[in-house]
């Protein structure tokens, strides 16, 4: 009966386990696309602000 027990409770520590390691890859591979679209919008050139310009003065 306890070699049963023993084998339930290390079926469920395996299962936890890989939940858990699965929940923190998923979270990881999120974070990587995350910041992979954040460094782009950050350097992409066609994301840049303009460079101020000096207004026209019309007519003078």
């Amino acid at each position: 009966m306890m070699v049963m027990i023993g084998q339930i409770l290390a079926m469920w520590l395996i299962v936890g386990w890989t939940i858990v390691w699965f929940v923190r890859d998923e979270k990881r591979r999120y974070d990587a696309v995350l910041r992979a679209k954040a460094m782009h919008f950050a350097k992409a050139p066609h994301y840049r602000h303009p460079e101020p310009q000096e207004p026209e003065i019309f007519g003078l």
